[in-house]
């Protein structure tokens, strides 16, 4: 992996793209590039891409998040909601 990103991610540090839009854009318009990206966020903000984008079967990088709240915070409730729906609807 080191060597990968040494050879091809690290000459271009400088101009990868800030957001995913962006970076779709990157894959329309510049030959061999290629984005990982989560695509939840491109369909929520409605994104239709300005070309054909082929989409790569069972290659993602499995991942977590957190988020840290204080026990009085208004949006804990919230986040315990969605816990306990995707625990039961997954």
């Amino acid at each position: 992996m080191k060597k990968i990103y040494d050879e091809l991610m690290a000459p271009y540090e400088d101009s990868m793209p800030v957001n995913d839009v962006e970076g779709i854009s990157s894959v329309c318009n510049l030959k061999k590039y290629a984005l990982a990206t989560n695509t939840f966020n491109l369909i929520n903000l409605g994104f239709v891409p300005d070309c054909s984008i082929t989409y790569v079967p069972q290659a993602f990088f499995p991942g977590s998040v957190a988020v840290a709240i204080t026990d009085d915070s208004p949006y804990k409730e919230l986040f315990n909601q969605k816990y306990v729906w995707n625990f039961w609807c997954t």
